[in-house]
């Protein structure tokens, strides 16, 4: 064996792929912008932030599952992130309330609402790729 051959690091057989690292990551940064919105939204006075901080904190549970290989898991992320994500930081640029101390409510909402919708498409379109399809039917529980 030479040198070169020795020093070669690969990842374990059960690791997740780029593909689901990625989507992991996308996801994770679409709960961050949602956090934000929420913790921006909790002075409001509404009920919401407690809710929604559950909801995303369920997402990144997924996330985790999702990266450790549970192919439901995939599944169960992107209809929490894209329903309940999108209509959460969508109601907050459409109400101008939780975005309204950070700037210019409306046009603030509108970036964080598409930076919420990319970000969860990445991560599904990520989750679905061949690699990552191909990894979570060896790894299937």
């Amino acid at each position: 064996m030479s040198f070169a051959q020795r020093n070669v690091t690969t990842a374990p057989p059960h690791a997740a792929p780029r593909p689901v690292r990625h989507a992991f990551g996308l996801c994770a940064a679409a709960v961050g912008c949602d956090l934000a919105v929420a913790a921006y939204g909790a002075g409001s006075g509404s009920g919401e932030s407690a809710l929604s901080t559950g909801v995303f904190a369920a997402a990144l549970v997924l996330a985790v599952r999702l990266r450790g290989g549970d192919p439901w898991a995939r599944t169960a992320l992107a209809l929490l992130l894209a329903v309940f994500g999108t209509l959460s930081v969508a109601t907050a640029a459409v109400h101008g309330h939780a975005l309204a101390a950070v700037g210019p409510g409306h046009a603030l909402g509108i970036g964080v609402l598409a930076l919420h919708a990319g970000l969860v498409a990445a991560g599904v379109a990520c989750a679905h790729r061949a690699e990552a399809n191909a990894w979570f039917r060896t790894v299937r529980r």
